[in-house]
């Protein structure tokens, strides 16, 4: 979807993985925005408690324990080394790598991503879903079995198998933690092919550490990090028939409920006196819409790499489209590359079942300078294909919709499986977060008849993990 009416309110921002510690000499402590470095390798001193305890004390603080933490990072030099080779080998992305386990003909690892897998009925805790995560190797070797194992005490129990993609990795979901203690994981590649079995190190499930932000949607209102986004009815923007409105949005039962219902103000007298009792568009008279269409801008919820995830249950029909979607809070500059630009990422939109195309899509937005007059955007990605083999019963289940989003690529997953990933048009500003269930002009005859409105999406969390 591309939001043409989108408002800049936010100052500029930037935060690298890698900020800087200010000199004490200077004065200012760290700022709100500022970090160190949260490079995690699993050895005894460069362990995930380094990392939360530099995230929870006072900022005015960090710099000290940074100072200390990069010395003891120095003392893991080996680690390091072997974490960067493996991070040359196929497809590492940012999420986070054992150290790699290497011989002279072949290397595995194990990238542990948050917890962004939980379908099923009904709302559930946050905090209960399951963690998503890939088996590297190389060489590659499509269709070689990769095993996934526990650690319990002194052993190494198997809990599941898959087989490796043309990349050399192979996609894997597990329990974040059992009877409440944090798990470790490996992966285990039998021998075969001329190559000897390789197992990587051992992870822990808490490598992302605790989301960065979180909402469940409990009470019975909005919290205040959202804000709706309150688009007019607007031909431009392809709604003319539509509007956002926060009747269209409600808090129960623990999700947010975006809606597409009729605009019980309309039609006006003056819409009496015009002629324009409905909103015509190509030919065809239609009901006045409200859309529930919120966002995290003015709270300044917004982040710059990582993970994003939402656990969302769709409409069931045609005539509208659900989305969660990014956009960025304050672009460094109105068209160019999308390091300055920022992007439209649609994590997922849904157009309602049986569509031709399968209903689902995930798209990137930007805009690079032409050297013409005005914005040209230019769309990557599109609808999934064989959506059914990542779920189904899009609007009777919730699923997690995630992106997975470092400098050099977009990952795109549904309950923790890969569905798409480029390498274009990657943002290189901070975005924010957005739910929506809009009714675009193009889209309003695939309803079937204006008394099957109201449609709505539910929303059960949205999380996201910033590195």
């Amino acid at each position: 979807m591309v939001d043409i009416a989108t408002k800049v309110t936010a100052p500029g921002r930037w935060r690298s993985n890698f900020a800087k510690i200010p000199d004490a000499a200077k004065g200012p402590a760290l700022s709100r925005r500022d970090t160190i470095p949260r490079l995690v390798v699993e050895s005894d001193l460069c362990s995930p408690p380094h990392r939360r305890r530099i995230r929870t004390m006072p900022r005015n603080r960090r710099p000290l324990l940074a100072a200390a933490v990069l010395v003891s990072l120095s003392l893991c030099g080996a680690a390091i080394t072997a974490a960067s080779a493996v991070a040359q080998g196929p497809s590492v992305a940012s999420s986070a790598v054992s150290p790699v386990h290497a011989t002279a003909k072949q290397r595995a690892a194990l990238r542990m991503h948050p917890q962004i897998v939980q379908p099923g009925r009904g709302t559930k805790r946050a905090a209960k879903a399951k963690s998503a995560m890939t088996g590297v190797f190389a060489p590659a070797r499509k269709g070689r079995a990769v095993k996934l194992q526990r650690k319990a005490g002194a052993r190494w129990v198997t809990v599941a198998q898959a087989k490796q993609n043309g990349r050399g990795e192979a996609q894997f979901t597990a329990p974040y933690k059992l009877k409440g203690r944090l798990l470790t994981y490996r992966v285990l590649a039998p021998a075969g092919g001329g190559l000897d079995k390789i197992a990587s190190n051992g992870v822990r499930t808490d490598q992302w550490g605790q989301a960065d932000w979180t909402d469940e949607f409990g009470g019975h209102a909005l919290g205040a990090d959202w804000n709706h986004r309150l688009q007019g009815y607007s031909a431009v923007s392809l709604r003319r028939c539509s509007k956002a409105s926060p009747r269209a949005v409600q808090v129960t039962d623990g999700a947010v409920h975006l809606s597409v219902l009729n605009d019980p103000a309309r039609p006006t007298l003056e819409d009496e006196l015009n002629g324009t009792r409905k909103c015509r568009y190509a030919g065809r008279s239609y009901e006045w819409r409200l859309n529930g269409h919120i966002g995290t801008q003015d709270a300044e919820k917004d982040f710059l790499y990582g993970f994003a995830a939402a656990r969302v249950k769709v409409q069931p029909l045609r005539g509208q489209h659900a989305s969660f979607w990014l956009q960025p809070t304050a672009p460094a500059a109105p068209e160019g590359s999308a390091k300055q630009t920022g992007a439209e990422i649609d994590v997922i939109e849904w157009f309602g079942k049986n569509h031709p195309n399968g209903g689902l899509s995930s798209f990137i937005w930007h805009y690079p300078d032409d050297g013409g007059p005005g914005k040209t955007g230019v769309k990557i990605g599109g609808f999934i294909k064989n959506p059914g083999r990542f779920g189904g019963k899009w609007h009777q289940r919730y699923h997690v919709f995630s992106v997975e989003w470092t400098p050099k690529r977009y990952i795109f997953r549904i309950d923790g499986k890969e569905t798409y990933r480029t390498g274009k048009g990657v943002s290189g500003q901070r975005q924010f977060l957005i739910l929506s269930l809009l009714s675009s002009d193009y889209e309003l005859q695939y309803l079937g008849g204006e008394d099957r409105l109201r449609q709505t999406m539910a929303v059960d969390w949205v999380r996201y993990w910033e590195r």
